[in-house]
């Protein structure tokens, strides 16, 4: 549902958030500095697995230097068969 690239803990490569609909997991997929990257989104994706993932944004918020994550969630309704 959302994705932005940064790089978040300052090593010199492009990193992924990743977030999905409920139900999935969000991830946070760091560069191992060649061509994969190593799924670390262990305590964000239980705390959103039964949301879904409209939109994401990497800035720095509170101007401090370091990456924050804006993500907007919600809950998709489902009518009732």
């Amino acid at each position: 549902m959302g994705v932005d690239a940064i790089d978040y803990d300052g090593d010199g490569w492009q990193d992924l958030f990743v977030a999905s609909v409920g139900q999935q997991s969000f991830s946070l997929y760091h560069n191992r500095k060649d061509p994969t990257f190593e799924d670390q989104a262990a305590e964000i994706s239980k705390a959103a697995r039964m949301l879904t993932g409209w939109g994401l944004r990497f800035f720095d918020y509170d101007n401090d230097g370091d990456p924050d994550l804006f993500l907007a969630n919600g809950h998709p309704c489902y009518a009732a068969d």
